[in-house]
């Protein structure tokens, strides 16, 4: 049981917020929408932000029925209204977090298929505009079940496994990420452990 227990993921999340607030006045007069250049791929799930007056667009979910994310970044000028493809995400997500800051675009986590937190990452990326580079950063920090402190409210933030029988006993127990849990025991020599947690039954897993 060692590898699901290491591939649980229960710990809070650590939340990106990129620096400063951008305002938008949509009703302002002599405020107007333009056409300007489609995107070049089809894609959904993308998020942009802005740096030294370009537009970076990045991320995509991929068009596979649970998700095969292309990893996409396009750079857009809008003086002469181009889009320019950039090098791919070095680890290709969907729903990635993202900030901006130095002129460096920060990428954190997301997911490398599924749709409900399953197969996450903590790889966290600086992407440089200027150079078109990735630098690898320390990872989001994250505990497991083996790791974690017990007796202490947690919440779910990831599964790694991707078997369909884990998958199923993880939907049947209301483990799914978002899910508050607490360690309650851990067993080393049945290499178990006990989840339980406020309105929940314990589990041994």
């Amino acid at each position: 049981m060692s590898r699901r227990l290491l591939a649980f993921i229960a710990a809070v999340s650590l939340i990106a917020a990129a620096v400063g607030t951008t305002r938008l006045a949509a009703q302002a007069p002599g405020l107007r929408w333009v056409k300007a250049a489609p995107f070049p791929e089809p894609e959904e799930e993308l998020y942009a932000v802005t740096v030294n007056g370009k537009m970076y667009v990045i991320g995509g979910f991929g068009y596979m029925p649970f998700g095969n994310p292309p990893g996409l970044v396009y750079e857009y000028d809008p003086g002469p209204d181009k889009w320019t493809k950039k090098k791919i995400l070095p680890q290709r997500v969907h729903h990635q977090a993202q900030a901006v800051y130095n002129n460096k675009i920060y990428i954190f986590g997301g997911c490398k298929q599924g749709i409900f937190g399953t197969d996450a990452v903590t790889n966290v990326w600086e992407y440089d505009p200027a150079t078109d580079n990735y630098r690898a950063m320390a990872p989001i920090p994250a505990d497991t079940l083996l790791t974690c402190p017990t007796g202490t409210a947690l919440k779910v933030t990831r599964i790694a496994d991707q078997d369909p029988a884990f998958l199923r006993f993880i939907e049947q127990n209301n483990l799914k990420p978002g899910q508050p849990i607490e360690v309650e025991t851990r067993d080393a020599a049945a290499d178990s452990v006990k989840v339980g947690g406020r309105n929940r039954a314990s589990i041994t897993i």
